[in-house]
């Protein structure tokens, strides 16, 4: 959700692991490069956390994850280059300290009767995180290739077609969505 300052994430169960995720990304102020290029970033906490009891009052999954990141974007007419660099303290399964480091492409078509259209590549490397409970990869480099659809000044749409998540593939139509509106 888009707000004057920045944007409130609101993610439920977006890692399966059951726990809803909140985080607000600080937007700061564009810095102009020279050359035509433009800098948009922004910095951001984040926290999930889950405490489950049983209906007998066994103990279940209980873990809070902080994480803090800064997000990048370069500019040139069209095209869009980003890097996200993301410290991650786990306290799930991962029990982990770990280090994302997003790159990603996009270019962004001309406006059209139905809005903007802006195809994107995304990768992720992740570094930490390698070990469950049994020794098992927890953690592994994602990807993602998509479009984000700019109805108007309020709405965007991004759809991840294509999905890489660790060791797992998902391919559909669409893999993921997500909505943001600002106000």
């Amino acid at each position: 959700m888009g707000l004057p300052l920045g944007e409130l994430i609101l993610n439920s169960n977006l890692s399966g692991g059951g726990a809803n995720e909140v985080a607000f990304k600080l937007g700061m102020p564009q810095a102009a490069l020279g050359n035509g290029l433009n800098l948009d970033w922004a910095a951001y906490p984040g926290l999930a956390h889950i405490d489950v009891e049983g209906p007998n009052g066994e103990k279940g999954d209980d873990y809070t994850n902080l994480v803090l990141g800064a997000s990048a974007t370069v500019s040139r007419g069209g095209l869009l280059l980003t890097f996200n660099p993301e410290w991650e303290h786990a306290d799930d399964l991962r029990d982990d300290e770990i280090l994302n480091l997003g790159f990603g492409i996009g270019y962004t078509f001309g406006e059209t009767q139905a809005g903007r259209f802006q195809p994107n590549f995304e990768y992720n490397v992740v570094i930490g995180g390698e070990d469950g409970p049994n020794g098992e990869k927890t953690d592994g480099d994602d990807m993602a290739a998509g479009v984000r659809w700019m109805y108007n000044d309020s709405l965007t749409m991004d759809f991840a077609i294509l999905v890489k998540d660790g060791d797992a593939d998902a391919n559909s139509l669409p893999g993921f969505m997500a909505v943001n509106y600002k106000l």
